[in-house]
């Protein structure tokens, strides 16, 4: 399969109009360079993955080597941020990420998987000891995992409800506020009781599947 083509887009709060045209520009000329000669002949505009549907289902290995699956988080509401270690603002996006996860994952049942597209082992472990996160960071070395979302923005969260069902995303800066406010839609209205079971994770998974044809 050939290489993902996505670009990379971060605005700061002040910019003036004039940086905020460099910065499109420059990611335009990243995303080109990403692609092949063959795709960038063919390039088309992809339409994003729709709300209010269900999210593709995948299995992906984490840095331990083991096989995780979206459908092993049946039940909880989920966030999965796609990321690469060079896009700005992506590393401490996942900072503010692991923070939040931290606060609702015994509370609330948070789980949050962290996609890396497509780097290397040695990259991706390297940055993820350095920041200490807490939470699964998965390999999607191919880029299958971020076509079948769409991804074209890195950093970009989609915010999955207890039933599987994509309700929101999230594309560029990432910032606590904004994480926090989209993500009450997606929590429990209460917090769970004490020894709430959740259910049993992770689960081993042998092969790449998808819940619906998009």
């Amino acid at each position: 399969m050939g290489r993902v083509g996505f670009v990379v887009i971060r605005v700061g709060r002040i910019l003036r109009l004039g940086a905020i045209i460099a910065a499109i520009l420059a990611a335009g000329l990243l995303w080109y360079g990403l692609l092949g000669p063959a795709a960038r002949s063919s390039l088309v505009p992809v339409a994003a993955l729709p709300l209010d549907g269900p999210a593709p289902d995948f299995a992906l290995t984490d840095l331990s080597g083991q096989q995780l699956a979206l459908s092993a988080y049946k039940g909880r509401p989920v966030l999965v941020v796609f990321w690469t270690s060079w896009c700005p603002g992506c590393s401490d996006g996942l900072s503010t990420l692991d923070r939040l996860y931290r606060e609702y994952r015994e509370t609330h049942g948070l789980a949050l998987l962290a996609v890396n597209i497509m780097e290397t082992r040695a990259t991706v472990e390297t940055l993820a000891r350095q920041r200490g996160w807490t939470f699964p960071v998965l390999l999607d070395t191919d880029g299958t995992v971020s076509e079948a979302y769409r991804i074209r923005i890195a950093p970009t969260v989609m915010f999955i409800d207890a039933r599987g069902i994509v309700r929101d995303r999230l594309q560029g800066e990432l910032q606590h506020d904004i994480i926090r406010a989209r993500l009450q839609q997606l929590l429990p209205a209460e917090p769970l009781a004490p020894n709430t079971p959740l259910p049993d994770i992770p689960v081993r998974a042998t092969r790449l599947t998808f819940l619906q044809s998009l």
